[in-house]
């Protein structure tokens, strides 16, 4: 199972490699009761009431199934019982798009006795005197144990894997009060990591609500505060001291294309990370050879692809000095003195203006459903002035960099958590059992 438990002393080698002589090995069909079992049919005409259903999109909850969010299905009593969920079954997905993420599995822990779930997964129930729940589900997300189920999976549009391959997983069986304690650490951490998601989210909802303070004057540093009043427009109030120019009126389009063909870093606008390379994004080549009608986009430079503007596909580039964007992109940039780039890019990202966005395109005379420059020109920001400007971006993105730094101590969490869990799995590291 590792290389490091090769030949040590008190350990032998099985089916699943080397492991401590006290463990044993087996296949998984020989630790669960009544075999793998597929669940019930999801007809849409049944949802809504009736019994808890798990279903694909629930193996996705972590750290464990989360039953309080699943939807209900109205099935026959009969057939409940059939394809009942006890505490501590194990869920499969039976399909995936792509060969790492097929046998994705995950555990219900809840006592509840009113869960039912789906037929596009497979189900286990653990022997529970043969093995701890948990602890199977863990090893089950194993190095080992994906590398197992990808390599017996089939693959064509999609990658599939049947009851017959999942039940020969081989497994290593720890005496089981070392299973519990094994589970009962990792568990610990999982709460941890529980926590620090918990957290990064409650910091997130935090930003959000000071951005639609901010950056409409709903709340004001008191060194600007001002007693003129309050502005309306059909979609937000603003502060009367501020002005509420048009985008055309501070800002201009720029078309600087790449006719040359070079060799520049091609970029893609996100949702929510805005500029990111495409290569790294989508994780293959996705455009052509020849650029040269591609546009040259440079650093404090804005852009957004025309038809998608309206989802919040809107970018700063602030992180590289030029990059080339997809003809379809419009770019445009602010006059110095006036905005500062950081302010403005908050504002249009805010969810005021994704919905001015749709307003605008929606009433745009382009049939394909784009908002062009000359449309989104027009388009008013409420703009206070640029020293304000420059303490409300400084705020916000002191709680964006507050935030990186917890989703930075989340990925250590978990990659330490991934370490010590192939370790203690493998009989590399042992737990005392008192």
């Amino acid at each position: 199972m590792t290389k490091r438990n090769e030949n040590r002393q008190e350990y032998k080698k099985t089916k699943v490699g080397w492991i401590p002589e006290t463990w044993s090995s087996t296949e998984l069909k020989d630790v669960i009761v009544n075999g793998i079992s597929n669940g019930v049919f999801n007809d849409p005409k049944k949802v809504g009431a009736g019994y808890k259903l798990i279903n694909v999109i629930d193996l996705y909850s972590e750290p464990y199934i989360d039953i309080d969010s699943c939807k209900l299905l109205d099935i026959h009593e009969n057939e409940f019982k059939r394809n009942q969920v006890l505490q501590g079954d194990i869920f499969f997905t039976r399909s995936s798009l792509k060969l790492e993420g097929i046998a994705h599995c995950n555990i219900n822990l809840s006592n509840y006795n009113n869960v039912t779930f789906d037929g596009h997964v497979m189900k286990i129930s653990p022997n529970k005197k043969l093995v701890d729940p948990l602890y199977l589900r863990l090893y089950c997300l194993t190095n080992r144990a994906r590398r197992y189920f990808m390599q017996n999976a089939k693959q064509t549009t999609m990658t599939t894997i049947g009851q017959s391959e999942i039940s020969k997983l081989p497994i290593p069986i720890p005496p089981l009060a070392e299973q519990k304690k094994i589970a009962q650490i990792l568990s610990a951490w999982d709460r941890a990591i529980e926590q620090t998601r918990k957290l990064i989210e409650a910091k997130k909802r935090l930003k959000k609500g000071l951005m639609q303070q901010l950056l409409f004057g709903r709340i004001r540093f008191n060194e600007f505060q001002n007693s003129e009043g309050i502005q309306s427009t059909p979609f937000y109030e603003y502060p009367k001291d501020w002005t509420h120019p048009r985008i055309g009126e501070i800002a201009n389009e720029v078309i600087d294309r790449n006719i040359y063909n070079k060799e520049v870093t091609v970029l893609s606008c996100s949702k929510y990370e805005g500029f990111v390379s495409s290569l790294e994004y989508f994780g293959k080549k996705i455009y052509s050879d020849d650029t040269s009608s591609y546009k040259i986009i440079k650093r404090w430079q804005f852009g957004f692809p025309a038809n998608h503007v309206e989802e919040g596909s809107i970018g700063l580039l602030d992180h590289l000095e030029q990059g080339i964007v997809s003809p379809i992109y419009i770019i445009f940039q602010t006059e110095p003195g006036k905005v500062y780039p950081p302010f403005l890019y908050s504002l249009l990202k805010t969810n005021i203006f994704k919905h001015i966005f749709r307003v605008n395109t929606s009433a745009s005379v382009d049939r394909r459903g784009s908002l062009r420059w000359k449309d989104f020109r027009r388009i008013r920001v409420p703009l206070p002035k640029i020293t304000e400007q420059k303490v409300i971006s400084s705020l916000l993105d002191k709680s964006e960099r507050e935030i990186e730094m917890h989703e930075l101590k989340l990925e250590l969490i978990q990659k330490q958590k991934k370490g010590l869990m192939q370790k203690l799995l493998t009989g590399e590291i042992r737990v005392k059992v008192s």
